[in-house]
């Protein structure tokens, strides 16, 4: 049986439309299976075909769907989570730590008593991403100690007030509870006991790579656990490094996600581009979108899509947000009108589950900002709310204000000029937002003469 050897310049054209996932293991995940057991990442796949290695990092890197969080990659359908498992030498493992084992660890480093180290999240280095700038003092072991002393006595109170009532299933769940509550924070305080005495640790710590993905439907998941000897920050960077640094061209994805919980660190290589079409960004309020300016190609814009999980003032005059053909906004906690009339997207969708759009003369301001800007023909903004709002029934006297006629009992026409209209549609699961308890959508017109 013969076989056809592939040529380099084959290889060239078929990379970029090969799978990121298959394309990294068959040329740069090997690095990890040689070298991860120390976490060193020395780069022994170059001693044995440098020039491939090299030749794949110099073809265009394509990738579907990335989600970079504080202790994980998602590549398209794989999920690359480092995390910090924690052993115990001797006894029982305690009931916190068995259930953070069992979904891949602590996603931070921790110290010797297996207590969260803050500090490690504080160094940064060449081409990571600071998420906020906001730093917030490290607690000293005595406030620590002291604030857990105080939940216990909160918690030993709970009980007893719970002993005290009359058996039920609802109770004895509540007991239960509540006894595991107290055990965890009995185990916290003999560890920052045990630090503060300077006593032996009971931990062995370990970073575990877990790499999960579907396939046919079904979950698999590997995991490697390997000796603590770098920080979690450290090992972060090189994971990152290995799936996406050494790149001569930008990283082409298509929705880029980042998805953060708090302040926090993106732990990225060197020089990174990113070419993307869409964003989401799923931050605190206290970070702004344009954080992400230093790591993504000047081609991205404008997005095609852009979606914000808090508003942020600063976003108002971002270029990256102005410019996005389509924005999404999940909560708005400032001035609502006054952020809305800043927008000139062409498509805007606002969800305000918790600060819910205000009362009808908010609702004219909006109407009055969309006439006075003349908001060109074929914008639509939509605005869904998760239960009814107050100005419903304030539409007819804001239409005779602003000289509107109303349709029906969901649609109403507001003239802008002579060849433009507003047009105003209203309900409960009306069909532009058929999932909302309630919504509205603006949409510009022009006049059928």
């Amino acid at each position: 049986m013969s076989t056809t050897l592939m040529s380099l310049e084959s290889l060239h054209f078929l990379l970029p439309y090969m799978d990121a996932n298959r394309r990294l293991v068959s040329f740069q995940i090997p690095l990890v299976t040689n070298t991860i057991k120390t976490f060193d990442f020395r780069f022994e796949i170059r001693q044995r075909c440098p020039s491939l290695r090299e030749f794949e990092r110099n073809v265009p890197l394509k990738i579907n769907s990335l989600v970079l969080t504080e202790s994980s990659v998602i590549l398209n359908d794989t999920i690359y989570q480092l995390g910090i498992y924690r052993k115990c030498k001797a006894g029982k493992v305690p009931r916190h730590v068995a259930e953070k084992n069992k979904v891949g660890g602590v996603p931070y480093e921790v110290n010797e008593y297996g207590l969260k180290d803050e500090s490690n999240a504080l160094p940064v280095t060449p081409g990571e991403v600071v998420m906020s700038q906001h730093k917030r003092p490290l607690m000293q072991d005595e406030d620590y100690i002291e604030s857990i002393e105080d939940a216990t006595q909160f918690w030993e109170g709970q009980l007893a007030d719970l002993q005290g009532m009359r058996p039920s299933p609802w109770n004895l769940e509540g007991i239960h509870q509540v006894e595991q509550n107290i055990e965890d924070c009995r185990v916290h305080l003999f560890d920052y006991h045990c630090r503060r005495e300077k006593f032996p640790s009971n931990y062995e710590m370990f970073l575990q790579l877990t790499k999960s993905q579907i396939v046919e439907e079904q979950e698999q998941t590997s995991v490697e656990r390997y000796k603590h000897n770098k920080k979690f920050s450290e090992t972060m960077k090189q994971m990152t490094t290995l799936l996406l640094g050494g790149r001569s061209s930008p990283v082409s994805v298509k929705t880029l996600e980042i998805d953060f919980a708090g302040s926090g660190v993106i732990r990225l290589p060197i020089n990174l581009e990113l070419r993307i079409e869409q964003l989401v960004f799923r931050m605190h309020s206290e970070t702004t979108v344009g954080v992400l300016a230093p790591i993504l190609h000047e081609s991205s814009f404008p997005l095609k899509k852009l979606y914000i999980n808090y508003w942020s003032d600063e976003d108002a005059t971002n270029t990256m947000v102005k410019t996005a053909e389509s924005l999404r906004i999940r909560y708005i906690y400032t001035d609502v009108p006054q952020a809305i009339s800043s927008l000139t997207n062409p498509l805007v969708r606002i969800s305000n589950p918790v600060v819910r759009m205000p009362h009808e003369q908010n609702i004219e301001r909006i109407v009055r900002n969309w006439i006075e800007s003349q908001r060109p023909v074929g914008h639509k903004y939509i605005f869904d709310f998760y239960s009814d709002p107050r100005f419903p029934n304030e539409i007819e006297d804001m239409a005779k204000e602003l000289n509107g006629v109303i349709i029906d009992d969901e649609n109403l026409i507001i003239p802008m000029n002579n060849a433009t209209q507003l047009k105003v549609s209203y309900g409960s699961f009306p069909d532009f937002a058929p999932r909302s308890k309630w919504a509205v959508k603006f949409l510009t017109e022009a006049v059928e003469h």
